[in-house]
């Protein structure tokens, strides 16, 4: 995780009260606290001392983003009680939680020289082996909680989802390319008629720590973070989120354009081994063309992309939406 700065005097004072009436530590206890590059939606503190290394996030009301952006802050119970189930089903992709309450989240600190996926992308290194691990996680969640509904009862309120996604990515994007109405109100309406399976609601790879690589054969560790946006619904959504991400940095970095299909490749193999695939694709790659217009016509656009590739990404995402018909090794030709 990226440190930021120093925390706020009040929010110092209330973490450390919470964290003490919690039991977590003992009155009195000195503690250090940092702030943490918590995305846009969050408070997100590292807390360390005596017998305690812990990050504890409270979630936002209004969002930082330069639009206005409001979200209901009970998002952050939906993210801690997705965290637990998704750690009951795969304990080793996903920190354990500590303590949770209306306020506060409290989970385990990873290890400090784990960091963004994201990183590593933008750095030029794209490794098939954390996106193989992804598609595994990512289908055992999906098969576990379609064969077994009761699993994912707590999750059918999709409020925090159609504020943190379908009005700022979908319902923004129709507003602004009203030409494509059609493509994205149906895309849309299969989305939310859909209620299958666990769904992250933001699998991208800003929200994957990872190990650093070690040797080559070995596999790597990895958590999944920020869950809060879980909910049962469109069990193509969360590969679409992470394919469109690997798209637009093979578009921001064209040298690793087949290094980025290859890791697709191997997501979506390994998320296909385990669940039941339909051979019509149209929606998955309607999805994609969505998440793409979202990254640069959203509320909350990516923010390494130039002009052209700006350009470059709202053409393939419309195209997308005109020709649902495309295949993965077709998206990539795409980028070039």
């Amino acid at each position: 995780m990226i440190v930021t700065g120093t925390v706020p005097e009040q929010l110092s004072h209330d973490v450390s009260e919470h964290l003490a009436a919690r039991g977590l530590v003992p009155v009195g206890t000195g503690l250090e606290l940092t702030s943490l590059a918590g995305g846009v939606s969050n408070d997100v503190i590292a807390v360390s001392g005596p017998g305690i290394d812990v990050v504890v996030k409270r979630a936002l009301s209004t969002l930082r983003v330069e639009e206005l952006w409001n979200a209901d802050p009970k998002r952050l119970q939906v993210e801690g009680r997705a965290l637990q189930l998704a750690g009951t089903m795969l304990p080793a992709v996903t920190p354990r939680v500590l303590d949770l309450d209306d306020e506060f989240l409290v989970i385990e600190r990873s290890p400090r020289d784990w960091y963004e996926w994201r990183t590593e992308l933008i750095s030029g290194v794209a490794d098939t082996r954390v996106a193989r691990e992804l598609g595994h996680s990512l289908g055992i969640w999906q098969f576990n909680t379609t064969a077994t509904p009761s699993l994912v009862e707590a999750f059918l309120d999709r409020d925090s989802f159609h504020q943190l996604r379908v009005q700022p990515f979908h319902e923004t994007v129709l507003a602004r390319h009203a030409d494509l109405s059609e493509a994205i109100r149906q895309t849309i309406e299969v989305m939310l008629s859909r209620q299958t399976c666990l769904v992250h609601g933001d699998f991208t790879p800003k929200n994957i720590l990872v190990e650093p690589p070690t040797a080559p054969i070995c596999e790597r560790r990895l958590w999944v973070l920020d869950w809060e946006v879980a909910h049962v619904g469109d069990e193509d959504f969360d590969a679409a989120s992470l394919l469109a991400h690997l798209l637009i940095k093979s578009v921001h970095q064209p040298k690793m354009s087949s290094a980025l299909f290859d890791c697709a490749r191997a997501f979506v193999k390994s998320w296909q081994s385990h669940i039941e695939i339909s051979s019509d694709q149209s929606h998955l790659v309607r999805q994609i063309g969505c998440m793409l217009l979202a990254r640069v016509d959203g509320k909350s656009p990516v923010g390494y992309l130039d002009r052209n590739g700006q350009h470059k990404i709202r053409q393939i995402g419309r195209l997308l939406l005109q020709k649902p018909g495309t295949t993965i090794a077709q998206l990539w030709e795409m980028t070039k």
